[in-house]
């Protein structure tokens, strides 16, 4: 393996990495309907090492891939669909259950566990098209792709865990979180438009999210939602 392609592995770790970030914060909000630690940690690894079987058979079918707008809008659906859902919730709030005072069963547990890790995959799925462009795009050397993509999707799974560390550490960040997960679901949406102008119409409708408008409301989010956590988790009977 020569200089520039470990130049370009690292390349795509760190393309990766840029990309996924918003993949990170969804695989981490799905993973948190589980009951306990243990499972949710269980849960992200299945789900992502799916998610990376996924993508390895995804590069090699990389030129049907990037016209399946389908695949796109359903993500889109489910994300916005979360997000919608739990402001919902937030709203008309249900008493809490704590897994000592009402543990499931096994068998509940397992199916639990099944859906989680399903919806993990799925969700990673619709995701995956961004990183599969750019790793197609760097290099046609299916090796380089597949250690670069593979290191990144590994990171995937340790920021994912940060990502659920914080959250229990600072539960206000959960409407922060959804809010993103909403925000990454208008994103696939409008990529989805696009592609869906491109491959039945064969026009560029252009209702692509720009990049500097996608992260400025990422930024945005993110700025407000942990100054809102922070402060309802200084001041629990103010902020409500």
């Amino acid at each position: 393996m020569v200089l520039q392609d470990l130049a370009t592995i690292g390349m795509l770790v760190l393309l990766e990495a840029l990309l996924s970030a918003d993949n990170a914060l969804v695989l981490a909000i799905i993973a948190r309907r589980l009951p306990d630690k243990r499972m949710q940690s269980r849960a992200l690894t299945v789900g992502v090492a799916l998610s990376f079987l996924m993508r390895m058979v995804g590069l090699l079918v990389a030129s049907t891939i990037i016209h399946l707008w389908y695949l796109r809008a359903a993500g889109a659906v489910y994300l916005l669909f979360l997000c919608v859902g739990h402001f919902v919730k937030s709203k008309n709030p249900q008493k809490p259950q704590t897994t000592e005072a009402a543990p499931a069963s096994a068998a509940l547990g397992k199916a639990a566990f099944r859906s989680v890790v399903l919806a993990l995959a799925l969700t990673d799925a619709a995701f995956a098209i961004d990183s599969i462009l750019v790793a197609v795009a760097m290099t046609d050397k299916l090796l380089v792709i597949y250690i670069g993509v593979g290191i990144g999707i590994i990171a995937l799974r340790f920021v994912s865990g940060l990502f659920l560390k914080l959250l229990e550490r600072y539960p206000a960040l959960d409407h922060a979180a959804y809010a993103l997960v909403g925000w990454a679901g208008v994103r696939l949406l409008s990529e989805a438009l696009d592609v869906f102008g491109d491959a039945v119409y064969h026009q560029d409708w252009n209702f692509g999210l720009p990049d500097w408008a996608f992260w400025s409301g990422m930024a945005a989010i993110i700025v407000l939602g942990t100054a809102y956590a922070v402060r309802r988790q200084r001041y629990p009977g103010i902020l409500r």
